[in-house]
């Protein structure tokens, strides 16, 4: 194998770098290692909220033994990717009473499982198709404005709809001078194409193509719920993996100092390897979620199943995380309750503490560098009935060096919901704009907004990346290649990137006769 930092080979039982002394694997130590109790002494873990999906419960209460409290498990996370979905797993917390199982990892995997359960209630199958109206009241710094118009979206058949109308709602605008006229817009996606039509702005509908490198939203056919089962189990089995320790502490969450459990896991390489692998291994006994996961690639279940396999023997030299570095998941909870969530990244540069605070409906977001808050943000929200429709309302807050940003938001849902496809007549690929198309764009835009300069550099950004100049790996069999383009990889089409061999002339045929 090699070295992951200075690249040379090595023995493959090697733990450490002969040549850099760099750590090739991190092991716990017998005398080290966190002992789980039996699954008799485990008390039941009951989650109380009703099914009703459209509730958004924070609060998740967890029956807690009333001698062992410091020994209750906790949230297991794997980097800053998985702090997005603690994330909208609070925003979709609504717990049921259905698991019984004795095991103190429920604290995180009954989460997981609601959220993935949510997404395929609400969002495939019978119920893939939502509609409504919206109202966004904003500020930015003393710049106030108001978007409001309706939406629409199936996710099973991957289309979106979205309709408005932008104005100002201050007196003495800056950035955003719209107080005087109406911006309208018409925004349609279906697939992997979206649409952007404004007469406002420009007298064709602009079509922006979307780079789906996973076959999302261009596959056909695939089955996304036997895909976020699959992966729902998976990484339920990798946090099971997990160890844990817990310790009594005192936080103050939202004014109120509160005596609670912390309960925490340190995700060094060890950590990171034994989940991934055991996500690794439980995808390749998956046989349903390989052959839709494959379909939605465009490979065969055979490509996708050694693909599994390279990334699960590969596993064991990924992580090579120095001394020092590592990242800290902690939950603070009391009597089954959860108050905050915390995450410290320890790197060589920096360290970088992000702290979640739950009540009964707000969240508190902090972040810290260095011991110094660099962005705070809060989320309010409430729900309410109203017949035909449910209303909902968020207010969200962002603040940090740059501005503070604030967000009303009201939605009401249609309880029959409705799509209707759009159909543009006159459109134009944004990758077909002229400077002079982009000219007549950014003075169209003058009359509602002060900074235009980004408009141009926008629309570069769809320019077609796959090109027969890139230097591309085109396996036999596939559809697609893995290019080089500007220091990263990307998938292309093989006939995107593949070099057209020219027809010969007439006169090069009779040279040849």
């Amino acid at each position: 194998m090699k070295c992951m930092k200075c690249g040379k080979n090595i023995p493959d039982v090697s733990t450490t770098c002969p040549f850099c002394d760099h750590p090739v694997g991190v092991y716990v130590k017998d005398k080290d290692k966190i002992t789980i109790p039996d699954e008799d002494d485990v008390p039941p873990i009951k989650f109380s909220g009703g099914s009703n999906s459209d509730n958004l419960e924070l609060n998740a209460y967890i029956d807690e033994p009333e001698e062992k409290k410091s020994k209750i498990g906790i949230f297991v996370i794997i980097g800053l990717v998985i702090v997005i979905i603690i994330l909208v797993i609070i925003m979709f917390m609504t717990f049921s009473n259905t698991s019984k199982k004795n095991d103190y990892h429920k604290f995180f995997t009954e989460p997981l499982n609601t959220l993935f359960n949510h997404i395929t209630e609400n969002y495939t199958g019978n119920y893939a198709i939502s509609s409504g109206k919206y109202t966004i009241n904003g500020q930015i710094n003393y710049d106030a404005f108001v978007i409001t118009g309706n939406y629409a979206f199936d996710t099973k058949d991957r289309i979106a709809t979205l309709t408005g109308k932008a104005y100002s709602n201050n007196n003495n605008p800056n950035e955003i001078v719209v107080d005087y006229n109406e911006l309208n817009f018409e925004f349609y996606l279906r697939r992997d194409e979206a649409t952007f039509s404004s007469n406002d702005i420009f007298d064709k509908a602009i079509i922006f193509p979307i780079d789906d490198e996973f076959g999302i939203l261009s596959s056909k056919g695939y089955d996304l719920e036997a895909i976020l089962n699959g992966l729902k189990e998976a990484l339920t089995k990798g946090l099971e993996e997990l160890e844990i320790k817990t310790n009594d502490d005192n936080i103050n969450s939202f004014g109120i100092s509160i005596d609670v459990n912390k309960s925490t896991i340190t995700l060094n390489n060890e950590a990171r390897r034994t989940f991934y692998k055991t996500i690794y291994k439980t995808l390749l006994d998956d046989s349903n979620f390989i052959n839709e996961y494959a379909r939605l690639r465009n490979i065969s279940s055979d490509e996708m199943q050694e693909k599994l396999q390279e990334l699960y023997d590969d596993a064991d030299y990924t992580y090579p995380i120095g001394e020092g570095e590592d990242t800290v998941l902690s939950v603070y909870h009391q009597d089954g309750k959860l108050y905050r969530m915390e995450m410290i990244i320890h790197s060589e540069d920096s360290n970088q503490n992000i702290e979640l605070d739950i009540g009964n409906d707000m969240l508190d977001l902090e972040i810290y560098r260095d011991g110094k808050n660099i962005a705070s943000s809060s989320l309010e929200f409430s729900s309410e009935d109203n017949g035909n429709t449910i209303r909902k309302n968020y207010r969200l807050t962002y603040d940090d060096d740059d501005a503070q940003r604030t967000f009303e938001i009201e939605i009401l849902k249609d309880k029959e919901p409705e799509l209707k496809k759009m159909n543009f007549d006159n459109t134009i690929n944004v990758r077909e704009l002229t400077e002079q198309d982009y000219e007549t764009i950014e003075e169209n835009l003058e009359v509602f907004m002060t900074d235009t300069e980004w408009v141009k550099p926008f629309g570069a950004s769809f320019a077609n990346q796959c090109t027969p100049e890139l230097n591309c790996n085109c396996p036999t069999n596939s559809k697609t290649c893995s290019c080089s383009y500007n220091g990263t990889l990307i998938t292309c089409n093989k006939e995107d990137v593949t070099k057209k061999e020219e027809e010969p002339t007439t006169e090069n045929v009779s040279d040849k006769e």
